[in-house]
């Protein structure tokens, strides 16, 4: 089971159990999270963002076609998720899924505002392939 809620709900107690009340977590796609914050102008020191951007230059599982995006509206995410990104960007994408990466990351980084992505370690997915853990500063940070 890879639906969101594999993914959140251990967020979620962990955050509980921990005392973590500053932690959002949000089970909606990232462009309606994108859209609702930017809407009203809210602003988070850190985002995290798990094994999901590589899914608009692939699309999903058993549906290629579905959430690919054109590089005119992958650059309207890349900045929307500038503009909620107040400090930095936690970022772990699935690299075997995105053709060119260093283009990948130059237009991340450029639309976003954000400094080169310094990688943090290795993280691995839920088939236990082994992904990169970037950490991405904001250029104005």
């Amino acid at each position: 089971n890879y639906g969101v809620e594999a993914f959140t709900a251990p967020l979620i107690r962990d955050c509980q159990k921990n005392g973590l009340r500053h932690v959002e977590v949000r089970e909606q796609s990232i462009e309606t999270f994108l859209v609702e914050a930017e809407g009203q102008g809210r602003q988070w020191d850190a985002v995290l963002c798990l094994g999901v951007l590589h899914h608009f230059h692939t699309g999903y599982g058993d549906h290629p076609e579905a959430g690919q995006l054109d590089a005119a509206a992958l650059r309207v995410l890349y900045e929307r998720l500038g503009k909620v990104t107040r400090q930095a960007l936690y970022l772990c994408v699935d690299t075997t899924r995105i053709a060119d990466l260093d283009a990948f990351l130059d237009e991340l980084c450029r639309a976003g505002e954000f400094l080169r992505p310094k990688l943090l370690g290795w993280s691995c997915s839920a088939t236990g392939q082994r992904r990169p853990l970037w950490e991405i500063r904001k250029s104005h940070a």
